[in-house]
């Protein structure tokens, strides 16, 4: 596409025309280019500290707990609750 002399004629007649509403379009192109880059940095710093702050954060660490049981074993039944003694954690 090829613009031509009168064509930017045209483009100038019509923002020099409309002044109010070619300012109000500017800046609405403007805020809207200056919030995603403010957002997107945002989220950069964000996931930056997150990463920052939770690293070596539980390093060679595991986390168990005791639920209630799915199936029943040797006669016991399902659903009955147990609790994890110092010899267990010593068996793992």
């Amino acid at each position: 596409m090829r613009l031509d002399l009168d064509t930017y004629k045209e483009i100038l007649d019509t923002i020099t025309r409309n002044k109010s509403r070619s300012l109000l379009t500017g800046f609405g192109v403007f805020w809207g280019v200056f919030m995603l880059i403010a957002l997107m940095g945002g989220g950069q710093g964000l996931k930056e500290m997150l990463q920052n702050n939770f690293t070596g954060f539980a390093t060679n660490t595991a986390i168990i707990w005791a639920q209630n049981t799915t199936k029943p074993y040797k006669g016991f039944n399902k659903g009955r609750s147990w609790q994890m003694e110092e010899k267990d954690l010593d068996r793992l």
